[in-house]
């Protein structure tokens, strides 16, 4: 199946999908709102898709590292969620950094730099709630994102925009 037919079964199924929720609605007003719901969120995730389909399954994604002020990568450098903000740590330099400070001589100082890799590379749309996110209330934390397939959620590559054609 080429891209352009791909991409326009999947619209026609979030089509399908937005019809749905309201029919769903039509026959049982709000009594439904668990159907409706689920249909709006296929839908959305059949129109991500489908726009993945056009750009041949691919998206352009981001990432930041942290180098040494030669330019060589700090290999353990990771984001650490602490209580202060998003910093980052280095076990073998030691040292906990902020991340994305306001000015670059914030790291500077200390001899690091930040530098963003972007990359157009597979992609695939999923659904996607928070771990902590259960039941009914969690159901509001359901949202459809562009994940990279290729390389390890924990390398920290964010999705920023389609691919040039």
């Amino acid at each position: 199946m080429d891209t352009n037919t791909k991409a326009a079964d999947l619209r026609q199924q979030a089509i399908q999908h937005d019809t749905d929720a309201h029919e769903s609605f039509e026959r049982c007003d709000t009594d439904g709102f668990l159907s409706q719901w689920a249909s709006g969120q296929m839908a959305n995730l059949r129109r991500t898709q489908a726009t993945l389909a056009e750009h041949g399954d691919t998206w352009t994604f981001a990432r930041t590292i942290l180098t040494r002020a030669d330019g060589s990568i700090v290999d353990d450098a990771r984001e650490v969620t602490t209580r202060y903000g998003q910093r980052w740590r280095s076990d073998s330099e030691n040292v906990w950094l902020p991340v994305r400070p306001k000015r670059a001589t914030t790291l500077g100082k200390r001899g690091f730099a930040e530098v963003e890799i972007v990359e157009v590379a597979p992609a695939a749309a999923i659904h996607w709630a928070p771990a902590g996110a259960r039941g009914l209330s969690g159901a509001s934390s359901v949202q459809t994102i562009i994940i990279r397939t290729d390389r390890p959620k924990a390398e920290g590559w964010r999705p920023v925009g389609s691919p040039e054609r």
